[in-house]
């Protein structure tokens, strides 16, 4: 028996050793290689297992078919294509995205997480709003300017800032 007996239709010969592979757009069943079913919105990935195909970007598999990702108002598809993230000043809310409501002496951060504010410097975030730092005599704002601390050499005792 020949080899181009043996090699089915839309298939070629291996280059080197026996064995056949079959032409892009169809796999192998058996024998024989079947063209590879493509739906609407997807694109070959040459795998000799699994579907052969992939959804294109922006859609995602649902059974047989490639459905578009639904993207709420005021977000954007990721890296993937088949996620959503929320644009900057939005944060996810199961399916939507709400504007992020920044308080008076507060804002935006570039965090998707907490509640996407921040307070300024020589404020504090109590109850959804930024209340202003009472520094007490003989201190100054900390670092970052959350907080206080006593000037040197004070000490801190409860909410005040007392001579050692």
């Amino acid at each position: 028996m020949n080899a181009s007996a043996q090699t089915p239709a839309n298939a070629v010969q291996k280059p080197y050793g026996g064995g056949w592979t079959c032409d892009r757009g169809f796999q192998e069943a058996g024998k024989a290689c079947v063209k590879v079913g493509l739906p609407e919105n997807a694109h070959l990935t040459g795998a000799v297992y699994g579907a052969g195909w992939e959804c294109n970007y922006g859609f995602e598999r649902t059974g047989e078919v490639c459905a578009p990702v639904k993207v709420p108002a005021n977000a954007y598809l990721d890296a993937t294509g088949t996620r959503w993230d929320c644009d900057r000043g939005f944060s996810r809310a199961v399916s939507l995205c709400n504007a992020v409501k920044v308080p008076k002496n507060g804002y935006l951060t570039n965090s998707s997480h907490g509640e996407g504010w921040a307070c300024d410097r020589g404020y504090a975030a109590k109850a959804g709003a930024c209340a202003k730092i009472k520094v007490p005599k003989f201190a100054h704002l900390n670092s970052s300017g959350d907080g206080w601390q006593c000037n040197r050499p004070y000490r801190q005792v409860g909410g005040a800032c007392v001579a050692p």
